[in-house]
């Protein structure tokens, strides 16, 4: 099928109508809800529609927990699609929830209220769950490591020092920890470069030589100190990409050229020479597929499971395609994050008894939410140091204690 890309045509000054684009043989037009929310551009569109050949449209929202009824990109699609002009809809997520708790178009997804904890929950037609996935073998197994340690701050004139991230039990003392272990001049964070390094080398050493690495941060900021940290460490260059969109975004940000352009390349380039690190702060994190990404480092603060499992979904992809390797993620230590690894976990654990049994008879005849501030909870808070310490593996759909896992 032929289709069009939304975007003013600059020789009509306006995106073409249904009328104009069918003329030239297109079956169907992509638009962004960031475009279709922008001025009456929904309006517009509507008016198109009503106004072409076409008598009904079979429409698809992709990543549709993006579009809530209650804010602009759900109001835009709502005056642009109404029920008179819809054969069908088909909308897909593979996270179909949102962190705010708001409902994803309420009135065309059905959702069950749930009086005990007074929300509402949605009611998909039709599930494709990790599990699923595992067993048509159309992403490659995964695991989690977990990295703890030691970590020390000052706040106003006191210090703290040695905490954990085990013996904390305060969700604002948690924080502080938490942005101490990602602070880019402390040692959880070299220990964690140094784990990524070590796997890189080892699988460039066995054939796989395009191998690479992702880091997640919370600041634009944070991606190019660590930039500068991955080449201290490892004598090797990391791309950085950002978006200009990002909260954090300054024109003191030098990049290299077009983000997209630049995922394109990275996700193109082959062999020995192919730079091995990539970081980003949001713009990564769904609809972007790098197949040679085999590990990632949780360097942020974000402990939402809705930016967890987006993060996770840029590993699986399946590298080399004839002989995909597992891939790992290292998170911090953090209780929040090692419930979200485990629910994921728990949730594809049921393929790894499916297969253990198969194996078996062969021989014989695998939470809650909550996101971190960005900032930490004071604004004297300052990070010190911090030790790396590997404290078990999340992998088979159980949690192995491995204190002293090793980084080769």
């Amino acid at each position: 099928m032929k289709f069009y890309y939304s975007g003013t045509d600059k020789r009509l000054g306006r995106i073409p109508t249904l009328n104009e684009l069918i003329n030239k043989g297109y079956d169907g037009l992509i638009l962004s809800y960031q475009w279709l929310s922008y001025g009456e551009n929904a309006r517009i569109l509507k008016q198109s529609i009503e106004a072409s050949s076409v008598n009904k449209i079979f429409l698809v929202l992709d990543e549709v927990h993006h579009v809530s009824d209650e804010l602009s990109y759900g109001q835009a699609c709502e005056i642009a699609f109404p029920d008179e002009i819809i054969s069908h809809r088909l909308m897909t997520s593979g996270t179909p929830f949102r962190s705010d708790g708001k409902r994803i178009l309420g009135d065309w997804i059905d959702y069950q209220y749930d009086e005990t904890n007074n929300q509402y929950i949605y009611k998909p037609d039709f599930f494709y769950k990790l599990v699923n996935a595992l067993d048509d073998k159309i992403i490659p197994h995964f695991s989690f490591v977990t990295l703890g340690g030691e970590f020390s701050y000052r706040e106003g004139e006191a210090i703290y020092e040695g905490r954990k991230f085990e013996t904390e039990e305060n969700e604002e003392d948690l924080s502080k920890l938490l942005n101490t272990a990602i602070y880019v001049g402390g040692e959880w964070i070299e220990t964690a470069i140094e784990w990524a390094h070590q796997r890189m080398r080892r699988d460039r050493q066995n054939g796989f030589p395009e191998c690479a690495t992702y880091i997640r941060v919370p600041k634009i900021e944070t991606a190019y100190k660590m930039q500068k940290r991955i080449y201290e460490i490892t004598n090797q260059e990391a791309l950085v990409v950002v978006s200009q969109d990002d909260p954090s975004f300054s024109s003191n940000f030098k990049q290299q050229g077009d983000p997209s352009q630049l995922i394109e390349y990275f996700a193109a380039e082959t062999g020995y020479s192919a730079t091995a690190w990539i970081i980003g702060v949001g713009m990564l994190g769904e609809g972007i597929s790098i197949k040679r990404l085999k590990y990632r480092i949780h360097a942020t603060n974000i402990c939402a499971r809705l930016s967890f499992e987006q993060d996770l979904g840029r590993l699986l992809r399946k590298f080399p395609e004839d002989n995909p390797q597992p891939v790992e993620t290292l998170i911090p230590s953090h209780p929040y994050l090692r419930v979200l690894a485990l629910d994921i976990m728990n949730e594809v654990s049921e393929y790894f008894i499916r297969e253990s049994e198969q194996k078996s008879e062969d021989y014989e005849s695998e939470s809650s939410s909550s996101e971190s501030s960005e900032n930490p909870t004071s604004s004297q808070f300052q990070p010190i140091s911090s030790t790396g310490e590997f404290d078990s593996h999340i992998v088979d759909g159980k949690e192995v204690s491995n204190r002293g896992y090793p980084t080769k």
